[in-house]
């Protein structure tokens, strides 16, 4: 297998390098010169294209990738990314189904719009905020974005919407994703042989891998003029990537979307409808998302917690034998020494043993019983917890608040910065009781818990806008200001 850079630019200069079994080319230094250095050209004449245009360019690419889903042309690609990803192949369908929806021009409008509340006309033109006041939005770029994780709507929605705001992007997806992310982009290219403005949008992507230690990474990120750095992650690449970056004398932003993970809060009353709920949000993407629940809160007794629990369970077998799970040996038999040691110390542990699903619930009282696995079992990570998730019963709805704060505290959850996500499943009466003081416990996204894996265009990511980070604001005002100082002197 071979991973290639997507250009608009003929690229001939390469450096070839092996990733496992998979050979790739990255782009050398000398090629990033030569894309880098029409930088302005090319912002320009992307930040000069009507913002209609650009939306309506990106919907027509989103529909020529639903022609080929419905054609049956991306069948190899979804067995390959089947492969790499570990995910099944009709999860696999289920995110291709997702891309013109991210793509459409609804859904970028709407994004737009939120990030832009005077108006997304100022990305090509100044626009009106006051009496002869007014704002143009210009592209802060060129952009470099950094990638993780094996799904391929995550990187997608950082680089459509740098590339909609005007700017030079540069997309480094993760090895597993590679080859969708690109397929998708490919639609672009295509498009761009007979359209203008697709080819003007085309002429500003640029798409590499680069591997951790590379020389050429090194020097894109400390040797040229980027204007912002999106660095999606965890650590050490995020350390090692914000290091590189405050060598670059050009200061480009650095923006960093971290590890997160979601949380359930559940109530007695509500227990029915939220267990298939809870389970449909813990086998999607294998609890693999920033917003996927791998706690969960039980409002109620101790024995209606295992209720719920049983429950859950049989929604799980039913969801996960049509996604079913790719498992290796070496995953198994963590997965097991790990329950074996919970349910030494006396821990309520439901599972199943179908390799293909292989799904796991943990009842706790009051607190977290998954702490000390971090010492006895290091590798059992919140990234090696899949289809898992443990359920603490408390008695009243503020409780809550202790078990989000905990989480930072809690050795099982060390990978991972802060809850991002709160799935509520609650009587009206309990909801109440939280809801107006949940945001102060540092969370990003409160939702429903029937689909905390689903992102409104109209959101913020992890607290802002990503639009807006990646352009800043010209102010104009063609009049003096009203304010007089002339009498002070």
């Amino acid at each position: 297998m071979e991973l290639k850079p997507l250009t608009a630019k003929k690229i001939n200069d390469y450096t070839r390098k092996k990733v496992g079994e998979i050979e790739v080319l990255e782009l050398s230094e000398k090629s990033l010169d030569e894309i880098l250095k029409e930088f302005k050209s090319i912002q320009s004449a992307l930040s000069k294209t009507p913002i209609e245009n650009r939306l309506k360019t990106f919907n027509e690419v989103g529909l020529i990738w639903r022609r080929k889903l419905d054609n049956g042309e991306l069948e190899n690609l979804k067995k390959t990314l089947s492969e790499l990803t570990g995910y099944s192949e009709s999860l696999v369908e289920l995110e291709f189904n997702l891309v013109s929806y991210m793509l459409s021009e609804k859904n970028i409008r709407s994004n737009l719009e939120a990030a832009f509340s005077k108006g997304i006309q100022g990305l090509w033109k100044f626009t009106k905020i006051a009496e002869n006041e007014y704002y143009k939005f210009m592209p802060a770029g060129p952009v470099f974005i950094v990638s993780s994780g094996n799904s391929m709507i995550p990187p997608l929605i950082p680089t459509t919407l740098s590339l909609v705001t005007g700017n030079l992007t540069i997309l480094k997806p993760s090895i597993s994703n590679y080859l969708g992310v690109v397929e998708v982009y490919k639609s672009l290219e295509e498009l761009s042989k007979h359209d203008e403005n697709a080819a003007i949008i085309f002429s500003a992507l640029v798409i590499s891998y680069f591997a951790h230690d590379s020389p050429v990474l090194k020097y894109l990120l400390t040797k040229t003029k980027l204007g912002v750095v999106n660095f999606w992650g965890a650590d050490p690449a995020r350390i090692m990537i914000a290091k590189l970056v405050a060598e670059n004398q050009n200061h480009p932003r650095l923006v960093i979307n971290g590890p997160l993970t979601g949380l359930a809060i559940i109530d007695a009353e509500s227990a029915n409808t939220a267990a298939k709920e809870l389970a449909l949000n813990i086998v999607l993407y294998d609890q693999q998302l920033c917003s996927s629940p791998t706690q969960a809160v039980f409002i109620g007794r101790l024995e209606e917690a295992i209720s719920f629990a049983e429950n859950v369970g049989r929604y799980l077998d039913a969801i996960g034998e049509k996604l079913k799970m790719k498992t290796k040996e070496g995953s198994l038999y963590l997965l097991q020494s790990a329950r074996r040691a919970l349910q030494l110390k006396g821990v309520k542990v439901l599972f199943s043993n179908n390799r293909e699903n292989p799904w796991t619930i943990v009842v706790s009282k009051d607190k977290s019983s998954l702490e000390f696995l971090s010492e006895s079992l290091p590798e059992f990570n919140i990234y090696n917890r899949r289809r898992f998730i443990e359920i603490i019963v408390v008695e009243k709805a503020t409780d809550a608040f202790k078990i989000i704060e905990s989480v930072t505290l809690n050795p099982a959850f060390k990978d991972v910065d802060k809850i991002q996500s709160i799935g509520l499943a609650l009587s009206d009466s309990n909801k109440n009781k939280i809801i107006e003081e949940l945001p102060a416990t540092g969370i990003y996204r409160i939702t429903s818990l029937a689909d905390m894996y689903m992102r409104s265009p109209l959101e913020p990511y992890d607290g802002a806008s990503i639009p807006s980070l990646f352009t800043y604001t010209v102010y104009r005002r063609d009049v003096k200001h009203p304010y007089e100082i002339t009498d002070l002197f």
